[in-house]
């Protein structure tokens, strides 16, 4: 379980946090967009297209966005990072992003 959790949550997050400048940022951030798109397009007409239904089409979809969610929250923070200059507060910002993001889904998915 801990392995996925570093997989589907983690590594998706701090691998935005190691972008050394803006444009290498947006870059990223574009090529992910572009990339969950085509991923989405794909999953759409896979679904339309066939006749019966399961069920696992939900999570599937699930699993897909997770790591797109950490993406996205890996990217605000390094965001932020990148308008802040004081490494102390940097790091601070890093961590306290990589907690926070877990927490949230936990608590939204008890919700």
């Amino acid at each position: 379980m801990a392995l996925q959790v570093v997989l589907l949550l983690l590594v998706p997050y701090a691998l935005p946090l190691l972008m050394p400048s803006w444009r290498w940022l947006l870059a990223y951030a574009v090529a992910v967009a572009v990339l969950l798109s085509i991923w989405s397009a794909m999953w759409y007409h896979a679904v339309m297209t066939t006749t019966t239904r399961t069920g696992l089409e939900g999570i599937g979809l699930a699993f897909a966005f997770i790591p797109v969610i950490s993406t996205a929250a890996g990217t605000m923070v390094r965001t932020v990072t990148l308008m802040v200059r004081a490494r102390s507060v940097v790091f601070a910002i890093s961590i306290l992003g990589a907690i926070l993001l877990p927490a949230a889904i936990i608590v939204w998915a008890n919700w």
